[in-house]
């Protein structure tokens, strides 16, 4: 019955996987609902083997950010967050003096600044990326996937906008200082 089942699935899976699920079903025995549960897998293997077969190479994703687009983007969002305060803050000029000696007196605090929403639009981007390579006539070739979806396309914009927004800034200041 065992050698029935591993049928199933395709020949590669057998030659890594087979003895483990041979010895797992001697152990525990086949009943009705093990042999079916045994069957949907090694379908479902064979499927995706065929896919693969059928593009003639692989898919690469970041598997947990490409499930949960909305997750990253959230911690995007909340990561972006303190700058973007920040940078409200000091463009209505409502911040307070220990703030701005601070901010004014910190370089790496600068730095600080800029990174923290290029990161949050590294983590709302990395869903909706896919990497894909074809073996073609000898040759591989590698296609990339961009799926767009709303959360994480508002906080890439706007993290690489606060992101700019402060380097242009920093910018200007360093210009500045050396002007005068």
């Amino acid at each position: 019955m065992t050698r029935l089942l591993l049928r199933f699935f395709p020949a590669a899976w057998r030659d890594r996987y087979g003895d483990e699920l041979s010895d797992l079903v001697s152990e525990t025995g086949v009943s009705p609902r093990v042999a079916a549960d045994i069957a949907r897998a090694g379908s479902a293997e064979r499927i995706r083997a065929a896919r693969v077969a059928l593009k003639g190479g692989t898919s690469m994703i970041f598997a947990p950010a490409w499930r949960h687009p909305t997750a990253w983007a959230v911690a995007g969002a909340i990561v972006l967050v303190p700058t973007l305060t920040l940078v409200v803050l000091a463009a209505l000029r409502t911040t307070v003096a220990p703030v701005d000696d601070l901010l004014n007196s910190q370089r790496y605090l600068d730095l600080a600044l800029v990174l923290g929403p290029a990161f949050a639009a590294l983590l709302a981007a990395l869903p909706l990326v896919r990497i894909g390579f074809t073996h073609i006539d000898g040759g591989s070739e590698a296609s990339l996937s961009v799926r767009l979806r709303a959360a994480n396309v508002v906080v890439v914009v706007i993290g690489l906008g606060v992101a700019s927004l402060l380097v242009g800034h920093i910018l200007f200041e360093s210009v500045m200082q050396i002007g005068a």
